[in-house]
């Protein structure tokens, strides 16, 4: 019975630790300014994501999926409406990879040497 509660009192500490470990991941709705665009990000589980964004006084909505490894975060558009929108992307910038860090209610986005961080949007 000792050896039983000895156990226990061994696995109880390695679960919460576990739990506490896990890796945090951007899903979730966040805005912010980026490349000086207002723009609202959303990372949907399942590797979803859509970002919509004020241009020039018209609201841009685009589409596409992430995945993140650790603190490395690769994003790809593949769709916008209005569609013209996808078109002025160069295909080699529709996918990206960059850094991800969240401290609080702030993800900050680290690609080619700039930092962009953005708050999350709470519902």
């Amino acid at each position: 019975m000792k050896i039983k509660m000895l156990a226990a009192a061994c696995l109880v500490p390695a679960l919460v630790l576990s739990v506490g470990c896990k890796k945090p991941t951007p899903v979730g709705k966040w805005s912010g300014n980026f490349n000086s665009i207002p723009a609202t990000f959303e990372f949907k589980e399942g590797g979803q994501m859509s970002v919509s964004a004020s241009v020039m006084g018209q609201t841009a909505n685009l589409s596409g999926t992430w995945s993140a490894d650790g603190d490395k975060l690769t994003t790809s558009l593949t769709s916008a409406n209005p569609a013209m929108i996808l078109n002025m992307i160069p295909a080699d910038k529709r996918q990206s990879t960059g850094t991800f860090k969240i401290e609080g209610d702030t993800l900050t986005l680290t690609n080619a040497g700039k930092s962009q961080p953005l708050t999350r949007v709470k519902e």
